[in-house]
């Protein structure tokens, strides 16, 4: 028997170990790649937050229904005044707030918490009172203190309004 001396070949032969390497590679690389796809996309609960926040918004610049809505006769509460834009009508914001927060929000048919205030361009205006919705502690100056509040989320929603034939804003915050 004749014994070749040559060195055997390997030719296209995948070895383990090279086979391994690139299989966690491959995991590693589409794990990253699905973590930011998912960071990307909005979750639910956001989605939920800002839809409340813009329904609350659009309410309550409406009449509300019927227009010449009170405490006693409202099914969905609006602060402006009937035929005008934007414009506050004091008269609905003090019904409003006299009304029961947990009432409020079955009436605007929303689920997550809610505050809204006005702020001209120097600082917010104590209409009624200085922070509308939520039983909310107010800084000295009528700011909401903000750094008491504890959330997952919060979504803040700014819309332009006229009270007293001045244009302020309305800013409302919503969370979770």
């Amino acid at each position: 028997m004749m014994t070749s001396s040559l060195p055997q070949r390997r030719n296209a032969q995948v070895w383990t170990i090279d086979f391994i390497a690139g299989l966690l590679l491959f995991i590693v690389a589409l794990f990253l790649g699905l973590q930011v796809i998912l960071s990307m996309t909005a979750t639910d609960t956001y989605s939920g937050l800002y839809r409340d926040g813009v329904h609350l918004s659009t309410t309550l610049l409406t009449p509300g229904y019927p227009e010449a809505w009170n405490i006693t006769q409202v099914i969905v509460p609006g602060l402006v005044t009937v035929n005008t834009t934007n414009r506050i009508d004091p008269v609905k914001l003090q019904e409003l707030d006299a009304m029961s927060y947990g009432r409020s929000k079955v009436l605007f048919r929303i689920s997550h918490e809610y505050i809204y205030f006005f702020r001209n361009n120097t600082n917010v205006i104590n209409i009624t009172r200085c922070v509308h919705g939520y039983a909310f502690p107010v800084n000295p100056d009528c700011t909401p203190n903000l750094s008491t509040l504890q959330y997952k989320q919060l979504v803040r929603i700014d819309r332009l309004v006229i009270y007293n034939s001045t244009p302020v804003m309305m800013v409302i915050y919503t969370w979770e």
